[in-house]
């Protein structure tokens, strides 16, 4: 049976990103270790659909069908300060904007293990700029399945809701903390929106380790990914 990994509220434990880099031609760094033997895409037990009360601000995670998709084997690497592979650091984050005055109570993420320390966190962040600015909440999460399973994913709920304004950008983030240095965890594609682009946000940092980065050291750069894109889904009320 599918798991659905809950998420348990955290402080967040990394400062947030400096502003926006100039990053017009930016390409994402996907992160050293993201393909292992495909297995082809496997295929797990339906989740519920979303709450009939809730609004789906974004989602590209597959349940129109009998069974919950995403991409089991492929994806952008979230590389902790000090992994193992020696590379440089990489927090990554999607963008959404809703339409109406709502209240996010679940934020969905197709996440997967690779090495280190079993753990991540998802962080919902207030934009600024164009870049991720204040958090809003954090979710730590503990043993994703590892890369090339499907399809569980990281849920993280606030029954409560978190207020968003319509018309404003947020984001979310997957980044490690303090108790996660040496994770390598990959965001898995999405399998079924195969024609739009989406806006995309890297932290990338060789302050500790590794070779030089992409785009500017220590900045959030953001850029526009082709499809397919993260998969992601944002439920309101």
């Amino acid at each position: 049976m599918k798991r659905i990994l809950m998420g348990i509220s955290a402080a967040a434990l990394i400062a947030s990103g400096a502003a926006a880099a100039d990053a017009g031609k930016a390409k994402p760094d996907r992160g050293e270790l993201m393909m292992p033997t495909a297995e082809g895409m496997k295929t797990a037990p339906p989740k519920a659909p979303p709450p009939g009360w809730s609004v789906v601000i974004f989602d590209n995670i597959q349940r129109a069908v009998s069974k919950v998709k995403y991409n089991c084997c492929h994806g952008f690497g979230i590389q902790g300060p000090h992994n193992g592979l020696g590379q440089h650091m990489l927090f990554d984050g999607v963008s959404f904007t809703p339409q109406s005055d709502l209240k996010v109570v679940e934020i969905d993420v197709p996440a997967s293990y690779n090495a280190g320390t079993n753990a991540i966190d998802v962080v919902l962040y207030s934009d600024n700029s164009g870049v991720p600015g204040s958090a809003m909440k954090t979710w730590q999460f503990h043993n994703l399945p590892a890369l090339g399973s499907c399809c569980s994913y990281l849920a993280a709920t606030d029954p409560a809701g978190i207020p968003v304004v319509a018309g404003k950008k947020y984001w979310v983030v997957l980044r490690t903390d303090n108790t996660s240095l040496d994770a390598l965890v990959t965001w898995n594609l999405n399998s079924v929106d195969l024609v739009h682009t989406q806006e995309f946000t890297q932290y990338c940092s060789n302050d500790a380790q590794g070779t030089p980065c992409t785009t500017p050291n220590d900045q959030w750069s953001t850029m526009t990914i082709q499809p397919p894109g993260l998969g992601l889904a944002v439920l309101a009320n």
